[in-house]
């Protein structure tokens, strides 16, 4: 047997564990955030998160921006980055870094001003924008622990970002910050992430500017930053028109249902970095274990979503406050939209890139923001946040639909798995939700004891093939003193 033949088990089993490690990671921060985001939704208003989503998109506009791609390219190259690519890729990105949150500030801070223009917008903009250059800094370090896969490392880096946003956030929103407790935490948790990932990555390097290294890299570089560039700017675009047709307030509801969707989209991530620097280590299996990761992660996915849908009345009334409601329609209409981009469209992309082929990809987020936008554009000034909901649909609908015209036919062959979570997760949300319960910690209790067992009868009887992966690949992250002798690895 060849050497990367015997080294291909170990890749699977070592790709599973981090795609374990990150999840796992999640599930525990979401009890913290989850506890944060219940007294923020007190102290700020949906205006105040309306504000912070288009702050947070255009501040991720300007990172992909300054970024190239060139981490991308230097996770797939076969070698490890060399001291020289390191170095360069450091000071072009911390110099593009800085120069966009000098910009922003001096927009924000003295030319609107001077003009007579005051607001908001640009200076939460501008505040968050300062997490830019300090972001260029751990990129090399983030880039050489996730090429070789050392995702225990890379949480610990992301739970430090996690616990310095939301203790600025909180500590911020008592003071009266408003929507500036939001944009302060970001490079708050850019500052926590650099400190935690250069204590545990020692490859410092130091800068240079050496272009002609970032032009080497560059050919895949920008393309794989198109494909984020194009996915950021659709989701500024997508909340740039609902703001415009329904106001910042309606705009907060749909921030706040992504606070809630944190565990698929976080599982989304997980999936598509993971599966990235893995496929391209193992060509020969790439689109067998692209599909398996679809399968995997849809089965993940699907009982946290119908959890909350099916129970989203109860669970925003209690713990949110009645003038949240609306979340909940946006939660029931774009569930299914976001079960495929926490599934199939992030296994897809995955193959694609580590192939060496973005050009199916970035068609597919293109034609995924015409969706977003036009659906939109027809709907919210209607259906209010109904609209939004069917919109992200819509979008991850066409995604997903032209990312497999792409694709192998064994990575398409993950659509008979995905369909099915889908459909189980919609009888269990329909059970949850259409049950006649009242709106208090009893109801809600009732509502995910209901909708956990109907998905747990469904899936037991279905699905079983992936949640005997999903076993596997949770088990060896529990403790084995609390798991029978038997079910021990």
């Amino acid at each position: 047997m060849s050497q990367e033949g015997r080294s291909t088990p170990g890749l699977a089993e070592t790709a599973a564990r981090g795609v374990g490690i990150l999840v796992s990671r999640t599930l525990l921060l979401q009890l913290l955030t989850a506890g944060v985001t219940l007294v923020l939704a007190r102290l700020l208003s949906p205006a105040d998160y309306g504000l912070f989503a288009l702050a947070a998109a255009v501040q991720s506009v300007a990172q992909v921006t300054s970024g190239a791609g060139l981490s991308a390219a230097l996770i797939r190259q076969e070698d490890d980055p060399s001291a020289a690519q390191q170095s360069a890729v450091s000071g072009f990105l911390l110099a593009t870094g800085l120069t966009f949150s000098a910009v922003t500030a001096a927009i924000a801070l003295a030319a609107l001003p001077a003009a007579g223009v005051h607001g908001k917008a640009l200076g939460v903009i501008a505040v968050t924008g300062l997490a830019v250059p300090v972001y260029a800094l751990r990129a090399v370090p983030m880039v050489l622990l996730e090429r070789h896969l050392r995702f225990g490392r890379v949480a610990v880096v992301e739970t430090a970002e996690t616990l310095a946003f939301n203790a600025f956030a909180l500590a911020g929103a008592l003071a009266g910050l408003g929507a500036f407790s939001l944009a302060g935490g970001v490079p708050a948790a850019a500052l926590a992430g650099l400190v935690a990932v250069l204590s545990l990555q020692r490859s410092w390097v130091g800068l240079s500017f050496d272009l002609a290294v970032v032009r080497r890299l560059a050919d895949f570089g920008l393309r794989a930053s198109a494909l984020q560039m194009l996915a950021i700017v659709r989701n500024l675009g997508f909340v740039t028109v609902v703001t415009a047709i329904a106001g910042t307030t309606t705009t907060g509801f749909y921030a706040m249902s992504t606070r809630l969707f944190a565990f698929p989209t976080a599982l989304a991530s997980a999936v598509q970095r993971v599966s990235f620097p893995a496929l391209s280590r193992s060509p020969e299996e790439r689109p067998r274990r692209g599909a398996r990761a679809a399968a995997l992660s849809a089965v993940l996915a699907s009982l946290p979503l119908a959890l909350l849908a099916g129970c989203s009345h109860a669970l925003v009334t209690v713990l949110l406050g009645d003038r949240w409601l609306p979340t909940v329609d946006v939660l029931l209409a774009g569930s299914p939209g976001v079960l495929l981009a926490a599934s199939a469209i992030p296994a897809m992309v995955a193959l694609a890139l580590s192939q060496g082929r973005p050009g199916g990809p970035i068609a597919a987020v293109i034609g995924s923001a015409v969706a977003m936008v036009a659906v939109s554009a027809a709907t919210v000034p209607g259906l209010g946040a109904v609209g939004i909901g069917i919109a992200t649909t819509a979008g991850a609908a066409v995604n997903a639909a032209m990312l497999a015209r792409h694709t192998e036919a064994e990575m398409r062959r993950a659509a008979g798995p995905v369909a099915l979570s889908l459909a189980i997760g919609a009888a269990a949300t329909a059970a949850g939700y259409l049950t006649p319960l009242p709106d208090t910690w009893l109801g809600l209790i009732a509502c995910i004891a209901i909708v956990a067992a109907v998905w747990a009868a469904l899936a037991l009887w279905l699905m079983r093939p992936p949640l005997r992966d999903a076993w596997r690949l949770a088990r060896p992250l529990l403790p084995p003193r609390l798991l029978p002798a038997t079910w021990r690895p």
